[in-house]
């Protein structure tokens, strides 16, 4: 809650936290049964991540606060694009 109002995002933080549960729930339901799915999941994953890092450039937080966001978007993206291409 404090980082959520700390970025000035407090009042998407329902929203924020529906689109990581969809974006998991999408990434292992798509796995076992629709590529769709899966590539619509990492592909939202990414784009939240992506803003999530760009949040955290912004308010200028240490790298170390850095870290997760950035791993996951790399994990989030490198399956989006394999998944793409096959």
């Amino acid at each position: 809650m404090e980082e959520f109002e700390r970025y000035d995002l407090f009042k998407f933080r329902k929203l924020i936290g529906i689109l990581e549960t969809l974006g998991g729930a999408g990434l292992i339901i798509g796995y076992y049964f629709s590529q769709t799915i899966f590539l619509v999941a990492s592909g939202g994953l990414t784009a939240l991540l992506m803003a999530a890092v760009y949040t955290r450039l912004k308010a200028k937080d240490p790298v170390i606060q850095l870290i997760p966001a950035l791993g996951l978007l790399i994990v989030n993206a490198a399956i989006f694009t394999l998944y793409l291409l096959t």
